[in-house]
């Protein structure tokens, strides 16, 4: 895989609420996991003082390059097309929340991987890593070896977007906070205007899961919402997955 000739920074929009330790190790692999140039910008949906101190420690460390705390929390659509008034990268942006996991990649960065994707597949309008283990979709990579796995909707794990196509779209101007309902309306307006959205098929993302706190999703139960307690390994078996991802563990 080649480099791509695409070298202007990436702004990487970072939604998140409360969660304080997965926030942590979200944003601490798109630090060090990430060579290619990026912008960090987070907003936080209203998370308790502690949180948003977190934050601003984070900003303070460089971390995050910009950092919107809003008074309450307004909802995760509300949140995600907020955050496209402060996203000018072109041609693409990445979208992200607080319990994905950037891998480690030697010598490309998965942000360089996405951007090479996105830079030979004009007809995807998004594309997202890959997780190591999905909610309720079964296995759409058994078998496969293309680059890109389509899929009816875009999955919420570090996807790489057309920036003005989903300005174009309306981004997340309509909806309704309801599980799952931002990634299935963004991806058909997205198939409406011609393009497809998809999975990179090598490009891994570590999905958190657990039952910290409501998720973001005020009033609803983790099952309603598609966060069951589920994962590869034990959710308290912080050092495996801090292996598996590529971070540090000083933090």
């Amino acid at each position: 895989m080649e480099s791509s000739q695409q070298i202007k920074p990436v702004d990487i929009s970072f939604v998140c609420w409360n969660r304080p330790q997965f926030t942590r190790w979200s944003l601490q692999s798109i630090y060090e996991n990430t060579k290619y140039p990026h912008r960090v910008i987070v907003i936080d949906n209203g998370s308790e003082p502690a949180m948003q101190m977190q934050l601003a420690e984070m900003k303070y460390n460089g971390w995050i390059d910009q950092l919107i705390l809003l008074d309450k929390n307004y909802g995760l659509e509300t949140a995600k097309h907020l955050v496209m008034e402060f996203v000018d990268s072109e041609p693409y942006f990445v979208s992200t929340d607080n319990d994905i996991l950037a891998y480690k990649y030697e010598p490309q960065c998965w942000l360089e991987r996405l951007v090479w994707l996105m830079d030979n597949h004009p007809e995807y309008a998004a594309i997202g890593c890959r997780p190591q283990i999905l909610v309720g979709s079964g296995n759409p990579f058994e078998g496969k070896t293309e680059d890109i796995v389509d899929f009816p909707h875009i999955p919420g794990y570090n996807r790489i977007m057309r920036t003005q196509l989903t300005k174009d779209a309306g981004a997340w101007s309509d909806k309704r906070p309801s599980r799952g309902h931002e990634e299935i309306w963004i991806s058909e307006r997205f198939r409406g205007m011609g393009y497809k959205v998809g999975w990179a098929n090598d490009v891994r993302c570590w999905h958190c899961f657990g039952d910290e706190g409501d998720w973001g999703y005020p009033g609803m139960k983790a099952e309603e919402h598609g966060h069951n307690p589920v994962s590869a390994l034990p959710k308290d078996d912080h050092d495996e997955i801090r292996k598996r991802v590529g971070i540090s563990t000083y933090y």
